[in-house]
């Protein structure tokens, strides 16, 4: 009889201990379960923690802690990571300012702006990221600021900002009016502008397509090229002139003329296009000026060599 009482409190004895193990077990997975839970929870919030706002809600956020009024709103996923921004410029006191708003910040990025041609600013997109053109006017020249957003959010000025007037055309291509000085003693432009060429680079920024000279038995190689020139001299005369030739990988040629004439010496310049046979005008207009290799030394490339054009007459 003892024997049975000692086997059955030794059962019993095990079967405690090991209850105990198996609530301990359990309670320590619940703790884990909870634990888990809560940072999923945590880490669901921290990704949510910034929505995306429609173009209205956004207005009307901007309105509540600003006062000014607004000129125009440049809503846009300027950064491509779903989440929509906007510039917005304002106007105070004959004064422009430009501001960054998001649904989680609002700071101003630069103010003090001259005139500002709300029709004109634009947004200029490619696949990775939007540039914002905020067209304005400095000392009565045209003058384009170009911002974007870095992938943190903040706001970053393009290499070609306030480097000249930058607009696009229909085409997609990019062109930067580069404006002259003013000459201190008459104020009056030693000329109107002149027109250089950009493109785009998705991971290296914008680019300026350079020229390299060529030759005039070059620039004869395309049809059209003769006429060109005889309208040219036709036009200048018995003045004596001197021709030169920039050739650019974007289908564009500048002539650079200089006429000598009663010991002055008078520059212009004259855009063409080309493409694989031919040579045309893109304006007969004789520009003011002379036109540089490039503008912007430091970001410009330039063709590797001369492309022969592939006449059909030949």
């Amino acid at each position: 009889m003892r024997s049975i009482v000692f086997v059955f409190w030794l059962v019993m004895c095990v079967l405690g201990m090991s209850g105990c193990s198996l609530l301990e077990t359990e309670t320590r997975s619940e703790n884990e379960n909870e634990i888990q839970l809560s940072f999923e929870s945590e880490k669901t919030s921290e990704v949510k923690s910034e929505m995306d706002f429609s173009q209205g809600d956004l207005y009307t956020m901007f309105s509540e802690v600003n006062n000014e009024s607004v000129e125009n709103f440049l809503y846009d996923d300027y950064n491509k990571d779903g989440i929509h921004e906007a510039f917005v410029v304002t106007k105070e006191d004959n004064q422009y300012k430009l501001w960054y708003m998001s649904p989680s910040d609002c700071r101003i990025v630069c103010e003090n702006l001259e005139y500002v041609d709300v029709e004109k600013t634009q947004i200029l997109s490619f696949e990775t990221k939007d540039y914002l053109l905020l067209q304005q006017a400095v000392k009565g020249e045209k003058s384009t600021l170009v911002y974007s957003l870095d992938n943190e959010n903040e706001v970053n000025e393009a290499n070609i900002s306030g480097k000249g007037y930058i607009h696009t055309n229909a085409s997609g291509e990019i062109f930067l009016e580069v404006y002259a000085a003013v000459d201190e003693h008459n104020m009056t432009n030693l000329q109107e502008c002149t027109t250089y060429y950009l493109y785009y680079v998705y991971d290296d920024g914008f680019k300026e397509y350079g020229g390299i000279p060529i030759g005039q038995e070059q620039f004869l190689m395309f049809e059209g090229a003769q006429d060109i020139l005889n309208g040219i001299y036709e036009k200048y005369g018995d003045t004596q002139i001197e021709i030169t030739y920039l050739y650019r990988a974007n289908h564009y040629i500048n002539l650079n003329i200089t006429a000598y004439e009663n010991s002055r010496i008078e520059h212009r310049n004259l855009v063409l296009r080309y493409d694989n046979e031919k040579v045309s005008y893109v304006s007969e207009e004789l520009l003011k000026g002379k036109v540089e290799v490039a503008y912007i030394l430091g970001m410009a490339t330039f063709p590797t060599a001369f492309k022969q054009p592939q006449s059909i007459n030949r």
